[in-house]
């Protein structure tokens, strides 16, 4: 009776678990891109907007990971798993509205930890790229990133691993030693 009642479940599974295709306008709010995350100046007279993927990728999900202490990580890039990232950045001037995309990032950049400098000029950013997380500044002006940092940031502990000193003139980051193994 038991193997009975085994298959009868087992022929019953697949008629109850058909798949069915929403309408067409269901499906594309479904799948439309997240609004950008928006961050205002400390001045007021810029809004950044960071533009997040809807899903994390395979690639995010199938990197090795440690756990300790409820902080997922990365082992090898000392970086954050299946963290939140933005792959792009544009700058919108509150004044007129002029919005300008920010370029020299390099192609499928994941970007966290966006600080505005303390006198609005630039933007620091970390990138985590295949080889570890690099620290990346935006020239306000000219809407123009460049990477600063040659070790790799420590992107272990879930917070922002850098901060700008008071002028504006330089930033404080955890590192990865060189000679660490």
């Amino acid at each position: 009776m038991k193997r009975l009642a085994i298959a009868l479940l087992l022929f019953a599974i697949p008629l109850f678990a058909q798949y069915k295709m929403p309408p067409k306008e269901i499906a594309d709010v479904v799948d439309a891109p997240p609004p950008p995350i928006t961050t205002v100046s400390p001045d007021g007279k810029w809004v950044l907007l960071q533009h997040i993927p809807a899903l994390l990728t395979i690639e995010d999900l199938s990197r090795p990971e440690l756990k300790l202490a409820g902080i997922r990580f990365d082992p090898e890039r000392h970086d954050q798993s299946r963290a939140l990232y933005a792959t792009a950045m544009t700058l919108v001037r509150v004044a007129d509205g002029e919005s300008r995309a920010v370029s020299g990032l390099p192609a499928n950049a994941r970007i966290r930890y966006t600080s505005w400098s303390p006198d609005v000029t630039h933007l620091a950013a970390a990138l985590s790229t295949a080889n570890g997380v690099e620290l990346w500044a935006v020239d306000i002006a000219s809407a123009r990133a460049h990477r600063l940092s040659s070790p790799p940031l420590n992107l272990t502990l879930p917070r922002r691993p850098f901060e700008w000193t008071p002028d504006s003139r330089a930033l404080i980051a955890r590192t990865v030693p060189a000679a660490r193994a």
